[in-house]
């Protein structure tokens, strides 16, 4: 997680999947990215869609993932750091034959860069992330100055 030498943007990113898809590969992928230090995971949320139209959470056990795939990598990683909003938010997109995979995460991809600038006596000054729709907004309107 974050260091003294460097905090990575905190991201988040909800994917959705039908309820019998196989979700072994993406896990595994994820899995991946946490090993190498990409990421750090601060959440995993499992949503389905509850009865009163919010999503609701669910244990990683509803996810189908064949024979090959330890669900328990995942135990503990559930902080609930979705409030009722977010869910609201995520159950309008969701439908009944459909389970969200919501991730809340550390961006560590720039931590040995921000380990080098420190070891020549720089610090990070800042540390962010754009909304891909702004950006898209910016470039646009370059795009027609130019």
């Amino acid at each position: 997680m974050a260091s003294l030498t460097f905090a990575g943007p905190i991201g988040y990113a909800a994917f959705v999947l039908p309820r019998d898809a196989d979700a072994a590969p993406a896990l595994q992928e994820l899995l991946d990215r946490i090993d190498a230090g990409t990421i750090e995971l601060l959440d995993l949320e499992i949503l389905a869609l509850g009865a009163h139209g919010a999503a609701e959470r669910q244990p990683t056990s509803v996810l189908q993932h064949g024979d090959s795939f330890d669900l328990s990598e995942f135990d503990g990683a559930q902080s609930d750091l979705l409030d009722a909003e977010d869910l609201a938010a995520l159950g309008a997109e969701l439908s009944d034959s459909e389970l969200a995979i919501v991730i809340i995460y550390e961006d560590r991809g720039l931590a040995g860069f921000a380990a080098q600038v420190q070891a020549q006596g720089g610090r990070e000054l800042w540390t962010g992330g754009v909304d891909i729709s702004e950006l898209d907004t910016l470039v646009t309107e370059s795009e027609q100055e130019n």
